[in-house]
């Protein structure tokens, strides 16, 4: 279980970092900095870590590669899509405060 929770907090580090990259390359497109997201999202999402549960809900979103990466083709995409959540997150958050 350890091993487990290690694995999966490491992956989610590595995520989140890449999600920050991606932020930037936004604000900030080269050709350069496109091809290494490229190469980045095949490693991150391309490795196998022996923790099965997290190895198969990563090749379910290696598969969706050319939908996930739209926003290195056109940086005015943003990086998600679901406003309604972000609403209802807010209101949550203020409700708790």
């Amino acid at each position: 279980m350890v091993f487990c929770q290690q694995t999966l907090d490491k992956f989610l580090g590595e995520f989140w970092d890449y999600y920050r990259e991606l932020v930037a390359y936004r604000n900030s497109p080269s050709p350069k900095t496109k091809q290494e997201l490229k190469t980045k999202f095949c490693q991150l999402f391309g490795t196998e870590t022996g923790y099965k549960q997290l190895d198969e809900r990563k090749k379910l979103t290696a598969a969706k590669e050319s939908e996930l990466l739209l926003v290195l083709e056109y940086p005015n995409l943003p990086l998600h899509n679901n406003p309604a959540e972000l609403a209802a997150r807010t209101m949550v958050q203020r409700r708790k405060n």
